[in-house]
């Protein structure tokens, strides 16, 4: 995904064809995962609650959502990519509750993002 230079219209497979959302990678997965597989999300930040449901990775496998690689949490400050949760980058009130939500999945790792919610 990339927030800035990405479009939804992409087939979202390299970084040249990369979606605008994370929502958009997430709606292409299969609701079962036989290998293992990577959803690359760039620095940014996406104005957007993201849904995982019903997604089951076999129990050797498992389905990775990557953000700031760099980012650990015994790293000085915050992850380079940040989900909001609302439909604007810098809202003063949420539109949704969470920025992401993750259901009926199993196998799912999420890693180096921040999750800014107002309210």
């Amino acid at each position: 995904m990339d927030a800035v230079n990405g479009d939804d219209a992409n087939n979202g497979l390299t970084t040249d064809t990369a979606k605008q959302t994370i929502q958009a990678a997430v709606d292409l997965l299969p609701a079962r995962i036989p290998a293992n597989v990577t959803v690359v999300v760039l620095p940014g930040t996406y104005p957007e609650q993201v849904n995982l449901d019903g997604i089951s990775v076999a129990p050797d496998k498992s389905l990775h959502i990557v953000g700031d690689t760099t980012w650990s949490p015994a790293s000085p400050g915050d992850p380079n990519v940040i989900i909001t949760g609302a439909d604007a980058v810098a809202p003063t009130t949420p539109v949704r509750n969470d920025g992401m939500l993750i259901a009926n999945c199993a196998y799912v790792d999420v890693t180096g993002l921040m999750f800014q919610i107002w309210g």
